[in-house]
């Protein structure tokens, strides 16, 4: 299965098309060792094909984003080997076949742990947090990406890396969880 690793020319910049390296597994790879790569590493997502024969694409978004991507990746993961395991077959409504092909719709079983409308609520909380982090001072965004996000550095940690004491980091920590609440309830 061909895999397909997409770059960020500048990570500063929004995706476009003239903003993407597409690189092959090895160049990839010695992308990772370099500085900017170990930066950058927990910013990609994977986007499985829709069969065995398509290309999977490695594709460079932001922590959170490539975050909550793997998340959705693996529960679905989970919820197709469940669902194999007993019997059960999820259909997709953005995919329901023709009338030629094998859906019936008396087979249809509702995913009840699916709520469309939490899952596009959770898409829009998630990028007005990305928006407000923005937001944040240098310092405060650091700490976020540090502590929650990128390395998910404990107080005890951080404090170490930074040469303060512990209490020091949790008032750093509170302070920036801080900001970014006024700011989150500014835009809200």
């Amino acid at each position: 299965m061909k895999k397909i690793y997409l770059v960020k020319k500048d990570p500063n910049q929004p995706a476009g098309e003239g903003n993407w390296n597409m690189l092959n597994g090895y160049e990839f790879a010695k992308f990772l060792e370099t500085e900017e790569g170990s930066l950058r590493k927990n910013n990609f997502s994977r986007i499985d094909g829709a069969d065995n024969n398509d290309v999977i694409i490695i594709i460079e978004s932001d922590p959170v984003t490539a975050l909550e991507d793997d998340r959705t990746r693996m529960l679905a993961n989970f919820r197709a080997k469940r669902n194999e395991k007993i019997g059960y077959r999820t259909v997709s409504y953005y995919g329901i076949p023709d009338e030629d092909s094998w859906f019936d719709a008396e087979e249809s079983i509702p995913d009840d742990e699916t709520n469309v409308e939490d899952d596009v609520v959770r898409k829009l909380e998630i990028e007005a947090l990305i928006r407000a982090i923005k937001l944040l001072p240098e310092r405060d965004q650091m700490l976020i990406e540090e502590m929650f996000l990128k390395d998910r550095l404990t107080e005890k940690k951080y404090a170490q890396k930074h040469g303060i004491s512990q209490k020091g980091a949790n008032k750093r920590k509170n302070a920036a969880l801080d900001r970014l609440r006024k700011i989150l309830e500014e835009n809200d």
